[in-house]
């Protein structure tokens, strides 16, 4: 599959979040930077400052946007970012993965990339089972990996959705959720 957003979706998928009034951004990992046009809104803010990445602003999203992207995302008002997802769904949803992860973010993906495709790859690298594969989770983007997994651990902060699925809800990211969760299954 391929993992990078097409090219010539990226003038459309900018043009629809304008006209949706609706920040859009794109990580350019070799920067360390969040370019965003439509303006910074206080998740992005937030997001970027606890992922040690700088802010840039642009009007020219579109230009700037000349190295492979693996996803866009489009943020707003929680509120607002359900309606947000089914018109990028409804325009975008048979060439692009379109999902709501956060109350405030909808991302855009190639078609086909999403967790529990990569989790199906590591798991047939690995050559083992299944029954195996335990994930942990938190935003809806991970629904796809736990629709795969055996066993699925939400964490403390994971959204409703995810913590219906869980096999176990762990404390939050920033109460050991994580070492939390494998101890309570004796790992």
């Amino acid at each position: 599959y391929n993992q990078t957003l097409p090219a010539d979706l990226i003038a459309p998928v900018y043009e629809e979040a304008a006209k949706l009034q609706v920040a859009i951004m794109a990580y350019r990992d070799s920067a360390k930077e969040i370019i965003v046009a439509g303006g910074v809104t206080d998740y992005v803010a937030a997001d970027a400052a606890a992922s040690c990445v700088t802010i840039r602003e642009t009007d020219q999203f579109v230009k700037e946007l000349s190295f492979p992207i693996n996803k866009i995302f489009v943020s707003g008002e929680p509120d607002k970012m359900k309606e947000v997802e089914r018109i990028l769904q409804r325009k975008f949803g048979s060439v692009l993965n379109v999902f709501r992860s956060d109350p405030y973010y909808v991302e855009l993906l190639p078609k086909y990339t999403d967790k529990g495709v990569a989790v199906d790859k590591l798991v047939k690298y690995m050559d083992i089972t299944k029954e195996r594969v335990m994930c942990v989770g938190d935003s809806n983007n991970d629904l796809s990996m736990f629709e795969y997994a055996a066993t699925k651990v939400a964490m403390g902060n994971a959204s409703p959705k995810i913590k219906e699925l869980a096999d176990y809800v762990t404390t939050d990211m920033f109460h050991y959720g994580i070492r939390n969760g494998l101890e309570h299954l004796g790992l």
